[in-house]
């Protein structure tokens, strides 16, 4: 298996989940709307002010939860970019956010392969998107998981966010990946410098 197949399945899993599921948290693997906002909590404590105007790109951004908490939550978004590989999910997301008064929005189908973009953005927040490798070998998916925030970093002008399943659990699912906490510290810490906070 390669990585396309990889995100093949995964884009498969994720489209899956939000027709059977319908768009809540369960269709994106949290086991609770709690669990999920926590991540979403941590992840934008990248975000020094909330109150000053942000342009902001969400990487697997699935149904649209995030951009809701983030109106919900006093950030000053000026503009959201959306990226998923699921049509479903932004069918899902482009459905509740016509509704919105928030119309500053942007959603883009990617396979994720190739994260070239023609605009860059204040931060890029990636939540539970490279929790899944099906039968990759971690070795292969730990470096697509380094290219894909390589590639992150150059769109981001002020900073990112990333979270990652840790490798020290009592259990784990075989179609799951489990970094090294310290591996991935080290390797941000080296690689992107400029862009920690």
């Amino acid at each position: 298996m390669d990585i396309k197949d990889v995100i093949k399945k995964v884009e498969n899993l994720y489209s899956n989940g939000i027709i059977n599921k319908g768009p809540n948290h369960l269709a994106v693997g949290w086991k609770s709307k709690e669990e999920q906002y926590l991540r979403f909590q941590k992840l934008l404590m990248v975000i020094s002010d909330k109150s000053k105007p942000i342009s902001l790109l969400d990487f697997g951004c699935g149904y649209g939860e995030l951009l809701l908490y983030l109106l919900n939550n006093g950030f000053n978004i000026s503009k959201y970019y959306g990226i998923d590989i699921s049509l479903p999910m932004l069918i899902e997301f482009k459905k509740n956010y016509n509704i919105s008064p928030f119309k500053n929005y942007y959603l883009f189908l990617t396979d994720k392969l190739n994260l070239k973009l023609n605009f860059k953005v204040d931060y890029v927040v990636v939540s539970g998107t490279f929790n899944v490798k099906f039968e990759i070998s971690n070795k292969e998916y730990k470096k697509y998981v380094i290219e894909k925030l390589r590639e992150i970093s150059e769109v981001s002008l002020k900073g990112f966010s990333f979270n990652l399943l840790t490798k020290y659990v009592d259990y784990k699912r075989k179609h799951l990946f489990y970094a090294d906490p310290l591996f991935f510290l080290i390797t941000v810490k080296g690689i992107f410098l400029n862009m920690l906070v």
